[in-house]
């Protein structure tokens, strides 16, 4: 017997891949015209890309009732990203140490797979933010086929989407729709002649990046869908009237403070005066020295709607749900680390998403007193 759902919100109609993608046929020029090839190349190596990829997310939502919520978000939300990876792959060199033979080699394959990172980027939702069910209760298995596909197969004419309580971001489960997307000869056609393309497009499609390298693929993603979100952001504002809310910049931040992590030395969690303290009661940083390095690294970012100082930080944090606040509504915490003395710190939210990215994980800190902690701002 299978569980009950909630109720659908909305009803979305079986169309096949060619009427869901005409809406977007000026997304979809618009990566050819950047894409730079001739036409034939760009059917065999880009159009069936999409027109798989528009057989995969068909009229799906990106969110319930926030950016892309509307029938048709996911795959707007996919190609506008895809155009803009590619486009910032223009600006890129990937294989600057390779001789000129070698960089013509690699890179068409590295703007192909560039591409592919912005696509897919967001294809992990249909797997771990909602479940698809056509008229007579049955789920649609998004790990095994296209949502196209499977509508044929249940001669369904319409379906609903039920999103899940618990939804939360799963990079990860992309890789489960990465073969659905993109056919087998363009996966070896990425991997011939290198053995680092694929692998860095499955890590930033799998949200892990390299310990050792950045990873541009996941960078261009990255921004490109900050990009895109800072628009849709706007124009909805520019509609109804509103003011814009920061909380699409909040992987622009995870980001920051995983390479921090990663790569400054006073970022090393649970070492002697370390800015982060992790353990089962959550993961801290020290405030305000936290902030400076923070600040600095998003100083950087060609990224619209970032914070320039100390004091527009904090708030801007909690408005990404970077931060949680305490019981008393304060964002500053109370600290207690091992062999020190009480200090402020920020309590990160949801941490267990950003500490697995790293290689290797931080260990615990010790859980006896010196990991209590006081909910109430320090003097």
């Amino acid at each position: 017997m299978k569980p009950p759902l909630p109720p659908s919100s909305a009803m979305f109609t079986a169309l096949p891949p060619a009427e869901l993608l005409a809406p977007h046929h000026d997304w979809i020029e618009r990566i050819r015209l950047c894409y730079g090839v001739e036409r034939s190349r760009f059917n065999h190596e880009v159009l069936r890309l999409i027109e798989r990829f528009a057989a995969y997310v068909h009229l799906l939502p990106a969110t319930p009732d926030e950016s892309f919520s509307a029938p048709g978000g996911l795959l707007q939300l996919g190609l506008q990203m895809a155009f803009y990876s590619l486009q910032g792959s223009d600006a890129q060199i990937f294989s600057g140490r390779a001789s000129v033979s070698a960089r013509h080699h690699l890179e068409p394959r590295w703007r192909l797979a560039a591409l592919i990172a912005g696509l897919c980027a967001e294809t992990h939702r249909p797997l771990s933010q909602m479940h698809v069910c056509a008229a007579n209760g049955e789920r649609w298995p998004a790990a095994q086929m296209p949502l196209w596909a499977w509508l044929c197969q249940q001669l369904a004419p319409d379906y609903g989407v039920h999103w899940r309580a618990d939804r939360y971001e799963q990079r990860g489960l992309t890789l489960f729709v990465l073969p659905h997307v993109v056919p087998a000869d363009l996966l070896q056609y990425l991997a011939d002649g290198n053995h680092v393309i694929l692998p860095h497009l499955f890590a930033s499609l799998a949200g892990v990046a390299p310990p050792t390298e950045t990873n541009l693929l996941d960078a261009l993603a990255r921004r490109a869908h900050t990009l895109v979100l800072h628009q849709e952001q706007a124009a909805q504002c520019g509609r109804h009237g509103r003011a814009a809310s920061a909380r699409h910049l909040h992987p622009v931040v995870q980001d920051a403070l995983c390479q921090l992590l990663q790569q400054h030395p006073a970022w090393q969690a649970n070492t002697p005066k370390a800015r982060v303290w992790w353990g089962p009661d959550g993961a801290f940083l020290v405030w305000p020295g936290a902030a400076r390095e923070l600040l600095g690294h998003l100083a950087a970012l060609p990224t619209p709607g970032l914070p320039g100082t100390a004091e527009a930080l904090l708030p801007w944090l909690r408005e990404t749900h970077t931060v949680d606040a305490a019981a008393d509504g304060t964002l500053l915490w109370t600290i207690q680390p091992p062999a020190a003395a009480p200090t402020a710190a920020v309590k990160l939210a949801a941490c267990d998403a950003l500490f697995p990215r790293l290689s290797p994980v931080p260990p615990p800190r010790p859980q006896p007193q010196e990991a209590a902690l006081a909910s109430t701002a320090p003097p």
